[in-house]
């Protein structure tokens, strides 16, 4: 047998139903979050990975365990006397490569300067410069070089110089 809802109680069940759907209508139609979905609670993270930029020991570590932070924030700092070791190991580096190109460039200039007495020694000390012969071309054309400069200073070779970027 099917029981018949009273009248009275199917016209709140149409009033609560018409008052919901009215509520649900209004707030979809007056939406002040744009879109945002806004929530309130705690988030947590299990894993969280931090990579500094350089590698060392920690000293110090500025923040607690769930405090918040913020970008660019200091969590920790680093021991610097081991960046300091390397820094100085570099220093010496440097040095010795400065001492090294020093002693390579005293050696060029000295075998260039040997070099060039050898060949002043080979030229004649008269003061008669041989003239350019004349050259015929396969075309039976006569043609001269062109005459050499007046003397020109001795060319001197460029210094060596170490370039270090750090």
């Amino acid at each position: 047998m099917h029981s018949k809802i009273p009248m009275p109680v199917r016209i709140v069940l149409a009033v609560i139903l018409i008052g919901a759907l009215a509520y649900v209508g209004y707030r979809t139609l007056n939406d002040s979050t744009n879109g945002d979905l806004t929530a309130s609670g705690s988030i947590e993270a299990t894993i969280v990975n931090v990579s500094p930029e350089l590698a060392g020991k920690v000293s110090a570590v500025d923040v607690e365990e769930g405090s918040l932070v913020a970008m660019n924030d200091s969590l920790l700092h680093l021991d610097p006397s081991l960046l300091t070791a390397q820094r100085a190991v570099a220093a010496v580096q440097v040095d010795s490569a400065n001492a090294a190109l020093a002693s390579a460039q005293t050696k060029y200039d000295q075998t260039l300067q040997a070099a060039l007495s050898a060949q002043e020694a080979c030229v004649p000390k008269i003061g008669i410069v041989p003239r350019p012969m004349n050259l015929i071309s396969p075309y039976g054309t006569s043609h001269r070089p062109k005459k050499s400069p007046p003397h020109k200073p001795k060319w001197t070779p460029p210094k060596l110089r170490l370039m270090i970027h750090s």
